[in-house]
């Protein structure tokens, strides 16, 4: 399971939307199926396709496809919980992703991850990003703290993250989706 198509299962199963999980395989032998290629002709996963047909690609828009349509309590319950989702997705997104795949692939130190998490660390409130709620910013990270805490196990230096890892990753909608096998983040 890639981090992407994960962060979608995630969202899915916390804002407990009913649906029909197809996996494709993401290599090998044969590749994609045809007709996952007319549904998104990039290629890539996750891809939701809706009961009118239309279609939702890209990880982080079909997070706010879900919580736009079917569990708006996942958007944040006030003006400063959805500016500080925006900025902690943000950090993940152009920070924390882009690094952590070049620390993984050997052409970045660690100290430069180490960064993005003393700053992620600052903006977590606890137990969730915003507090009590679950929201899209959990959903959004979860996958590559996955990653990172079973690689590197970088969260005993940062409580907040640390305690805001283990809480997550404890729900019942987000343990469901981890598997043993796992794509890194490319």
């Amino acid at each position: 399971m890639c981090p992407f198509a994960q962060r979608t299962w995630i969202a899915l199963e916390m804002g407990s939307v009913p649906y029909n999980m197809v996996e494709v395989s993401l290599y090998g032998a044969g590749g994609k199926p045809d007709w996952f290629w007319k549904l998104n002709p990039k290629g890539e996963v996750p891809v939701i396709q809706t009961l009118d047909g239309s279609v939702v690609a890209d990880s982080e828009q079909t997070l706010d496809y879900i919580a736009d349509n079917f569990a708006k309590d996942m958007r944040g319950m006030s003006q400063e919980d959805m500016r500080l989702i925006t900025t902690w997705r943000t950090c993940i997104n152009n920070k924390l992703k882009p690094i952590g795949k070049r620390v993984v692939c050997g052409s970045e130190r660690l100290d430069s991850l180490h960064k993005v998490l003393q700053e992620l660390e600052e903006l977590v409130v606890t137990p969730c990003v915003v507090g009590h709620q679950f929201t899209v910013a959990d959903a959004s990270a979860i996958p590559f703290f996955q990653r990172l805490e079973k690689e590197y196990e970088l969260l005993k230096d940062y409580p907040r993250l640390s305690k805001w890892y283990k809480h997550t990753s404890s729900l019942e909608g987000v343990k469901s989706t981890f598997r043993s096998s796992w794509w890194w983040w490319w």
